[in-house]
């Protein structure tokens, strides 16, 4: 996979000519510019990037601070600081700060060249899986306690995630700026992947507290639920083949869930800590209705068609309510709002609800 190398410098002129250089490098990386800190964040948030070479000295956002900033929401990526000064001082608090190797300027570009090289190459120093099991994969980095940084790359999408272990234990995962337990039961919920291996771990804070065990089944439930629901699809493709009939549309009963040819909104109350389900009009009245033990009262105190005035143009969104937390989603005429526990992954209720649309 060709990688990406954000170079960020406020000297546009610098910045075209290290891209320019770099472009015979093209099958192997591609240099992405930034022309500040601020402007090199949101590049983050866009690409996959797997090295940032930074200035120190620039406007709105230096460099110090975007060391920063990449220790703490980016502590996979390396950092190269390349810089016109040359004081003790300064390149001791960069590479304090997180940034593992230090240039003056000027600099020959071809050392510059080999220093992106070695560094990239650290991502699979631990060996490179395709098609491998990424359940079975966890499981023997949580028997042998191995401290890893895990690139999760998505074959369909070309999605990247990245899973951090220490010791065994799930520190934290990334999808671009997105970090957390929700974060890594999408990464288990992936299907054909390709797996880099980096034998260490920068990260020392760790964010996800949940037992791994239980995501990892959560994730397989999900995975095996979907197959399920393809191979019914595929099957009645199959018969809408023979069959004109096959095609009209399902017409829901009365004060029914919400059906569609292949899931319905009780099948949501099956997700374990999912507390109820409701499917509200637009217009404000209330259809299908059903909670895993009681309704609770404040919910009758709400003027829905108020609320979802205020909702205008979302159509999806996790919301807490006093002490209610929901995903609520918008299909068709309708707003459905799942009422959920504090546990609950909400990438998996968000997936489900995907499926009444199918």
């Amino acid at each position: 996979m060709i990688k990406n190398v954000l170079f960020v410098d406020d000297n546009r002129i610098l910045c075209r000519f290290i891209q320019k250089k770099f472009d015979r490098c093209k099958n192997t990386f591609t240099v992405i510019t930034a022309t500040d800190g601020l402007d090199a964040l949101e590049k983050l948030t866009e690409k996959n990037i797997s090295l940032v070479i930074t200035n120190l000295h620039m406007p709105h956002m230096d460099g110090f601070a975007l060391l920063t900033h990449l220790s703490e929401h980016y502590p996979d990526i390396p950092v190269i600081v390349q810089t016109g000064q040359d004081k003790l001082k300064t390149k001791t608090i960069a590479l304090e700060s997180g940034a593992i190797s230090y240039l003056k300027q000027p600099f020959k570009v071809e050392d510059l060249g080999h220093l992106i090289l070695s560094t990239l190459e650290k991502e699979y120093e631990g060996g490179i899986l395709k098609s491998f099991s990424l359940e079975l994969f966890i499981q023997l980095i949580e028997m042998e306690m191995k401290t890893c940084t895990v690139r999760a790359t998505e074959k369909t999408s070309d999605k990247q995630g990245i899973l951090f272990f220490r010791e065994g234990d799930l520190m934290d995962a990334r999808i671009h700026n997105r970090h957390g337990q929700e974060v890594a039961f999408e990464i288990f919920c992936w299907d054909d992947i390709t797996l880099s291996i980096q034998d260490e771990c920068r990260l020392t804070k760790k964010r996800i507290n949940g037992d791994l065990q239980s995501l990892l089944f959560e994730a397989i439930r999900f995975k095996d639920e979907k197959a399920a629901n393809q191979q019914k699809i595929t099957e009645k493709t199959d018969r809408n083949l023979f069959s004109a009939v096959e095609v009209q549309p399902t017409i829901p009963a009365d004060n029914d869930a919400k059906e569609t040819n292949i899931f319905s909104l009780k099948d949501i109350l099956e997700i374990e800590g999912v507390e109820g389900v409701m499917s509200i009009s637009m217009d404000g009245n209330p259809g299908f209705s059903q909670f895993a033990s009681h309704q609770p009262d404040k919910i009758d105190d709400i003027n829905w068609l108020s609320f979802f005035q205020t909702l205008d143009g979302i159509h999806e969104a996790e919301l807490v309510f006093e002490d209610m937390r929901f995903f609520l989603r918008k299909i068709a005429e309708d707003y459905i709002l799942v009422f959920m526990g504090r546990a609950v992954p909400v990438e998996m209720v968000r997936r489900s609800c995907e499926r009444l649309i199918l």
